[in-house]
């Protein structure tokens, strides 16, 4: 028997949290155990282990299951397997489960057996164990009696998540039947009414409600419990309640009282299953008083009274937002000595979204305004009231703006500092500099009450000369006391840095194919008279400007114009151009004109940047018509036509011209470059031939130029 009980209790240091058959019958069948054997016995341990008494994983696979993982191996064989009918025989069938749970002193060990009709353990062995898994002490108890299945045992010095390991022996000698499991000490439910929401007064039997919330607070076990309220020995209101652990319950219900006069109540809890660690917190005392004229109601209303230069506005929020209508509502504004200085009565008030506004005159900061809110309700009359002291309005200022006077084309920083003058209130804003009508940049920003606040806008001009801007503050969490400083005016003058000289390859292609034919035809029967037209322009131009320096993006701005002999044909402006590609070492903006045709793609690349303009363009406009002529009452005719244009033509003639700019970090690059079109070139086609005549005319422009560009 003595090396059984090693035998188990080595099983149990080894493996997890269990509840162990001892012995099991013929009806164990088809279930994974790990097999322990000595000289006299087999016991079957089920196979469902994680975790030892300890907290030592050893795994949940047969693998895992190695002499190495359990004390003094030599001891015992093991054996993994399918079990079917052991064949034991004298032996029977049963298990045992635990629960432990601490009071304030004691903790309360239930052993549960499986089989009801055991009625005595010839020994019971407890050992306890530490939170870092060192044996604690040991009891045995002899003889126990075991009442419907069951023996309740009392141990002491025990803490929370410390081990309990139980070994039960029913009978004697070699026919004893040995069960084992092991548990955590857990710490009993503690229910505690943590407050209870009441009317302060109510009129006689008319129900009123009372809102009471619990907590369980040692998060180990919820509680089936009875809640009652008593006045005195007689209850008002008893029902079965239930929680579970570490979670809040809030219980409401509808009580009445007939009585006129002051009421002393109390909220308890009783009859916790489980027992309770403390009872300490299961009563919670509150009044009500019953009366036949007003009823108070407590934070039915809070208010607030913001000043602006003139008025103040006083805000009513009542805590049922469904509120709607009050029949009057009184207000009283005090002298700083405390004596009245007037009374307002609003009577027939509307209430929209929960909160009423009034407007009130002659008051100053930190005067005090009392609210009686009076609502009736058919036979109930209901009043609330509260009081606050009057503040000012938040009142945000822009002291001023740190901004350079005059700037190259390109980015610049503008700092702005904003303060709070009037000590009561913060807000949040929105800061923004505006030109015009236009808004140049913003943010959005915080500023304490009394406090600063410093913020910079980056801006980027590009137009050169002065420029008129304000700091404006908008977007404030309340109306502002006085919005006469949210504005801030400032100028900034927009310069050019001087322009260098670039070289340049140019390009100009232009052609025009103009066809015309007519057709005059009979075959057969049928005459076909037709007239047909089409002309089509192509255009193709092109600047490259090198640049012997490497521009970094992204590029603060970009400026070209087109001319031709007649005058300037198409002008743009980009600004901050950020790189599209990546390649190679190279750099690569592309910014697309789609509204002309042009596009520029700027390049930087081994010291240099190449910027490179081009146009094409097509221009195709084709007509149709004629008729088929069959006889003198038959015939039929058609009219067609379609002009397409891809881009805007230039049309040059003469001259092709393109003035540009490129400024970057304070430098300028650019010029005007000039390209002088040579004479066209023609070709002309006559049809004469089967009923068809026409021409087809072919004029070509073709010019190429390197140069350098010049100032104008």
């Amino acid at each position: 028997m003595n090396r059984i009980n090693i035998l188990l209790k080595l099983v149990l240091v080894g493996f997890a949290a269990i509840a162990l058959s001892g012995v099991l019958s013929e009806r164990v069948n088809e279930e994974q155990y790990v097999t322990i054997k000595d000289n006299s016995r087999t016991s079957f341990i089920p196979f469902d282990l994680q975790e030892n008494v300890h907290g030592t994983l050893i795994g949940s696979t047969p693998s895992l299951i190695k002499p190495d993982n359990i004390e003094k191996p030599g001891i015992f064989s093991y054996n993994y397997g399918k079990v079917k009918k052991p064949g034991l025989s004298g032996l029977t069938a049963g298990s045992i489960s635990l629960q432990a749970l601490k009071g304030t002193n004691d903790t309360d060990l239930a052993i549960t057996f499986t089989d009801k009709n055991t009625t005595l353990a010839s020994r019971i062995k407890v050992e306890t164990y530490y939170i870092n898994n060192t044996k604690k002490y040991v009891t045995n108890y002899n003889n126990v009696a075991i009442v419907d299945g069951a023996v309740n045992l009392i141990l002491t010095d025990l803490s929370r998540n410390e081990v309990i390991s139980v070994w039960v022996t029913i009978g004697k000698g070699k026919s004893s039947t040995e069960m084992a499991a092991s548990t955590t000490v857990k710490l009993r439910p503690d229910i505690a009414i943590q407050s209870v929401d009441s009317p302060i007064s109510a009129k006689p039997e008319t129900d009123f409600e009372v809102g009471i919330n619990i907590t369980e607070l040692n998060k180990d076990y919820g509680a089936d419990f009875t809640l009652s309220i008593n006045e005195g020995n007689n209850t008002l209101y008893s029902a079965p309640a239930s929680i579970a652990q570490g979670s809040n319950l809030t219980v409401n219900l509808q009580l009445n009282l007939t009585k006129l006069g002051l009421h002393n109540l109390s909220v308890l809890i009783t009859a916790s299953n489980p027992a309770e660690y403390s009872i300490l917190n299961n009563r919670y005392d509150f009044t009500i008083e019953i009366v036949s004229g007003v009823i108070i109601i407590e934070d039915g209303i809070s208010i607030k009274a913001l000043k602006g230069i003139s008025n103040t506005d006083l805000y009513i929020i009542f805590k049922d937002s469904t509120t709607s209508f009050a029949n009057n509502i009184e207000v009283n504004a005090y002298n700083t000595d405390g004596t009245v200085k007037y009374t307002n009565n609003y009577n027939d008030v509307e209430i929209s979204g929960g909160t009423a506004n009034l407007v009130l005159t002659n008051l100053n900061q930190d005067e005090k305004v009392s609210v009686t809110v009076t609502i009736e309700d058919g036979s109930s009359v209901f009043q609330m009231v509260t009081s606050t002291n009057v503040k000012l309005r938040p009142d945000l200022a822009i002291q001023g703006v740190t901004s350079p006077t005059s700037v190259l084309i390109g980015s610049f920083d503008a700092g702005i500092d904003i303060a709070e003058l009037n000590n009561d209130f913060g807000s949040n804003f929105t800061l923004s500099i505006i030109e015009g009508g236009s808004t140049l940049a913003s943010t959005t920003g915080y500023v304490k009450q009394g406090g600063t606040y410093s913020g910079t806008l980056s801006l980027q001009l590009v137009q050169p000369g002065t420029h008129n801007l304000t700091a404006v503050i908008t977007n404030l969490d309340t109306a502002e006391y006085s919005a006469s400083n949210n504005r801030y005016d400032f100028t900034v003058e927009i310069t050019k840095p001087q322009i260098s000289l670039v070289g340049y390859t140019s390009r100009y292609y232009s052609q025009s194919d103009d066809y015309y034919s007519s057709k005059d035809l009979t075959v057969e029967s049928r005459r076909e008279v037709s007239v047909y037209s089409e002309n089509t322009i192509s255009e193709n131009f092109k600047y490259v400007f090198t640049i012997n320096t490497e521009l970094v993006s992204p590029i603060d701005y970009l400026y070209f114009r087109i001319s031709n002999e007649s005058g300037m044909v198409e002008e743009h402006e980009s600004i901050n151009i950020e790189p599209s590609t990546f390649a190679s070492g190279k750099t690569i903006s592309t910014v697309y004109y789609n509204d002309t045709g042009a596009v520029v793609t700027i390049t930087s690349s081994a010291g240099l940047t190449e910027v490179k303009l081009v146009k094409s363009v097509k221009y195709r406009n084709v007509s149709s018509s004629g008729y088929d002529y069959y006889s003198e009452t038959v015939n039929t005719s058609w009219s067609t036509g379609s002009a397409d244009e891809t881009g805007l033509l230039m049309n040059s003639r003469e001259i092709a011209g393109v003035y540009f700019e490129i400024i970057d970090d304070g430098l300028g690059y650019g010029g005007y470059g000039l390209l002088n079109i040579t004479a066209p070139e023609y070709s002309n086609t006559t049809l004469n031939s089967e009923g068809v005549t026409g021409y087809r005319n072919i004029e070509t422009y073709y010019t190429i130029k390197t140069g350098v560009t010049s100032v104008n």
